[in-house]
């Protein structure tokens, strides 16, 4: 994947491609009597302008071609609620912005006319690869479609939306006669929802009206046409969001969470970054193994080498309760979605589901003869999983009220688990160089990874559900959980990579731009998580490895780390002079 790729998941959404899928209809996509969804063209029409006027202008702007930034300035218009302004435009400049054969395809569509669409469809031609040029031999009447575009998918979803509304209005002879003649090479499993409306919209993801549903065609239908012929929808908010997305890439100290401004160039300077150490606090007496902040940012969890888990409040960091039940040291703490339990792992061969308010146990889980490693939250807060080192039970997923609902059946034990937070993904980490990736929903494993360069001893996963993170002793790995491809590779410099030392790398900042992670050697090491530039190294710890950063949900420019000094430490940005 490419590295840009990788900063517009993160910072939001990329400007839609001329081949999007099922997606809203703007009011200027819609049947109109508008001269502008009306009387399009395709490209240029006859100019409007007098021979003087026309003289005076060049066929570019500024580098930009003149004709596609009109017709984006009289789309733009009509999407701000400008319409009078749009059709001046239109006539002074001569330019607009769709084909006589898109407003056809629309009409068609919207009046369910659907031999008049099938007709648009069949006879559409493909633009040319270049930029999807037009066609200098077609007609202006035909229809120009998106190079590569295939024509017997938008006959497809033609012929299923006629489908659904005869079945919608109980015409089950008229329906069966469409499945028969027109759908059936196509597709298979139809005729399962002939008796099942309900199930049938579900199935194929048409809602509420007809016309709400025809909109929704219409919308998927005009993504597969050429820009020449129709401009994509919002076009120019999307080039907006590109330019932010792109400044924000640009942005190695990103922190600002306000809006940027499409006035003037965006830049965070450094004294807004989290690099002055604010707090230095000491209850454990021992090692600080773990550190996690609540999903409400008014939270902070410290567990380690010690018995006991303290909870600290933010932003004071005051010590607000200390949690005693364990009867070892505690590797790991998970909080539940809305922050009211906290389930503590321990090497004391239990996981106790806290209580958070109260600081009371409500639930104790006890295996059988080896350490609780980690824990996760299913997203609706009543369940979880466990991971272990036992040699059964590795993986289980539990109710909050103690009931073994499932056993993932491996023969492994796990270093490490971690949920996606839209539920979807378990990922487990294995002491034999292996990540299990499970659909949480079946949980059937969709794949595994063998690592053959090192260990992986911990894993975390992106609040967009779509990236995780690999710490592998050396490097911190960035993958994409879909397809288990690495996209990027963070090298922690001046490590040996000993797998004895579990460090926690984690996703941080605003939209998730950072990868940080702690070293052996008492160093902070935090990355542009987009092109992988190693932004900031801190002597973060007094000595010994520093084994977990948490980044504020809430806050982008505030972070805490603990280490083998038997510290925790908050990082804020300098104090103003």
């Amino acid at each position: 994947m490419h590295p840009n790729s990788i900063a517009h998941d993160a910072n939001g959404p990329r400007p839609p491609s001329n081949k999007g899928g099922l997606g809203a209809v703007s009011p200027n996509q819609h049947h109109s009597t508008s001269p502008h969804a009306a009387n399009g063209t395709n490209g240029t029409v006859q100019s409007q302008r007098t021979s003087k006027e026309t003289s005076k202008l060049t066929s570019t702007y500024y580098g930009h071609d003149r004709e596609e930034v009109t017709r984006m300035l009289i789309q733009t218009l009509y999407d701000l609620g400008y319409p009078s302004a749009a059709d001046e435009l239109v006539g002074c400049s001569g330019y607009k912005l769709e084909s006589p054969a898109v407003s056809s395809l629309k009409g068609a569509i919207i009046d369910g006319r659907w031999k008049d669409a099938e007709r648009l469809v069949k006879q559409a031609v493909n633009a040319s690869i270049e930029d999807g040029a037009s066609n200098e031999n077609a007609p202006k009447t035909t229809l120009l479609l998106s190079p590569g575009t295939n024509k017997t998918e938008m006959l497809f979803f033609i012929r299923r939306q006629r489908f659904l509304e005869e079945l919608e209005k109980r015409q089950l002879h008229n329906a069966l006669v469409i499945l028969q003649k027109k759908l059936t090479p196509l597709t298979q499993g139809l005729k399962n929802y002939i008796t099942c409306q309900n199930a049938l919209k579900r199935g194929f993801s048409i809602r509420g009206s007809a016309i709400e549903a025809r909109q929704t065609l219409l919308s998927a239908l005009l993504s597969r046409v050429a820009p020449s012929a129709m401009i994509p929808e919002h076009r120019l908010a999307s080039l907006f969001d590109y330019v932010k997305q792109n400044q924000v890439h640009h942005c190695y100290f990103h922190t600002a969470t306000q809006p940027l401004s499409l006035l003037s160039d965006h830049v965070c300077d450094i004294s807004n970054f989290p690099t002055y150490l604010a707090h230095v606090i000491d209850h454990h007496g021992d090692e600080v193994w773990f550190v996690d902040f609540s999903h409400d940012g008014t939270k902070l969890v410290t567990t380690g080498k010690s018995n006991d888990v303290y909870i600290y409040r933010v932003p004071s960091f005051e010590l607000s309760k200390k949690l005693s039940g364990h009867t070892s040291s505690v590797a790991f703490a998970a909080w539940s979605p809305d922050d009211s339990m906290l389930i503590t792992c321990s090497k004391d061969k239990k996981a106790i589901l806290w209580n958070a308010e109260a600081g009371s146990p409500i639930l104790t889980i006890k295996t059988d003869n080896e350490p609780v490693t980690a824990a996760a939250f299913a997203p609706d807060g009543k369940s979880f999983v466990l991971s272990t080192l036992d040699t059964t039970g590795q993986l289980v997923h539990w109710s909050t009220s103690g009931q073994r609902l499932y056993e993932f059946c491996e023969d492994q034990r796990m270093r490490d688990c971690a949920l996606s937070p839209d539920g979807r993904w378990l990922v487990a980490v294995t002491t034999r160089r292996l990540v299990l990736v499970y659909d949480f929903e079946t949980k059937e494993r969709r794949y595994h990874l063998q690592l053959n360069q090192g260990d992986a001893t911990c894993v975390s996963i992106s609040q967009n559900s779509k990236q995780m993170l690999l710490n592998m002793g050396q490097e911190v790995r960035l993958l994409d959980i879909e397809s288990g491809e690495t996209l990027r590779k963070y090298v922690i410099p001046s490590t040996d990579g000993n797998p004895n030392f579990i460090i926690r790398s984690r996703f941080g900042g605003v939209g998730e731009h950072f990868v940080t992670s702690g070293s052996e050697d008492s160093k902070i090491f935090i990355w542009d998580k987009g092109n992988g530039t190693l932004i900031r190294t801190m002597q973060a710890h007094e000595s010994g490895c520093v084994n977990t950063i948490a980044w504020s949900p809430t806050n982008a420019a505030l972070f805490a780390s603990v280490g083998d000094d038997r510290k925790l430490r908050i990082w804020t940005p300098p104090p103003s002079s």
